[in-house]
């Protein structure tokens, strides 16, 4: 990664007087999500070690970095489903379509809406009920009303 250039004449390119290449380490993002969520506890365990111990090479450290890696990953992931969310669904296949259970989920998900109805008719003035009202009753009815317009049923004669 170039950092710095400053255009020289084509002259001097290749003259070691003129061009000065460093070379310089780059935290990585993962280290960053570490260091930005976990400094605290970094900087504990650090602070204990250094009463004892120099870490002139910071070994202990990079070890402290990679024992919260696994962590830094799972908030990396959730952070890119949040940013990216079509990215991270599952595509279903012709194949998929032949293996679902028709029967078992009409009846699966008659059972769920009798429970949703069920709810709102016991849905009392309480902050708790509003809440699941507005956060479970109310899309789930939304999507159930986009379903049922994009599927018309046609008797036929």
């Amino acid at each position: 990664m170039i950092i710095e250039e400053e255009l020289l004449d084509p002259s001097h390119f290749w003259d070691k007087r003129y061009v000065k290449i460093t070379t310089e380490q780059i935290m990585s993002e993962l280290d960053e999500t570490v260091l930005r969520y976990f400094e605290r506890e970094i900087n504990a365990w650090m602070a204990e070690f250094l009463e004892h111990d120099r870490d002139a090479e910071n070994r202990y450290f990079r070890k402290l970095l990679k024992e919260y890696y696994p962590q830094a990953r799972r908030i990396l992931r959730d952070q890119y489903r949040d940013l990216y969310p079509r990215a991270w669904k599952k595509k279903f296949t012709m194949d998929d379509l032949k293996k679902v259970s028709w029967d078992g989920m009409a009846e699966d998900v008659s059972k769920r809406i009798h429970l949703l109805g069920s709810l709102s008719l016991v849905a009392e003035g309480t902050p708790l009920m509003d809440k699941i009202v507005e956060d479970l009753i109310l899309p789930n009815l939304r999507l159930l009303a986009e379903f049922c317009e994009n599927v018309e049923i046609k008797e036929e004669p």
